[in-house]
């Protein structure tokens, strides 16, 4: 996992948690609520880690009960134009797995469009 770039080959991870508006029962997955930010969109990267892994490291860092855990590949954003980042050091805690999602270098947070987008490309599970 290079510490300066998110590579395309790489798999994001957004944890979904319980909130209704994060679900779109109609079509038993993830809605674009889950994504649409004004601020930058928080994500773990995968860093060859087991999804238990990942699973226990994004229910630590997300204060909500965990409905299900969203991934979608980071070439997936890229060819949109997002703007990927790592953030290895969220609010001063040391997670170095943490990456942030923006519409593109100059415009930080999730439109509509790009929440959409994410919402119907992402694969999911469900936790139990």
């Amino acid at each position: 996992m290079n510490s300066n770039d998110i590579e395309p080959h790489e798999i994001l991870y957004r944890g979904i948690t319980i909130n209704p508006d994060m679900w779109k029962p109609s079509k038993g997955r993830p809605s674009s609520a889950a994504f649409k930010q004004t601020s930058s969109l928080s994500v773990d990267r995968d860093g060859n880690r087991e999804f238990d892994e990942i699973k226990t490291n994004l229910s630590k860092n997300i204060k909500s009960q965990l409905k299900a855990i969203a991934f979608f590949s980071a070439k997936s954003c890229i060819e949109k134009k997002m703007h990927l980042r790592p953030d290895p050091n969220p609010n001063g805690k040391n997670n170095p797995y943490h990456a942030l999602i923006d519409d593109s270098k100059n415009i930080q947070g999730i439109s509509r469009a790009n929440a959409k987008y994410l919402a119907s490309i992402c694969k999911f599970k469900l936790i139990n």
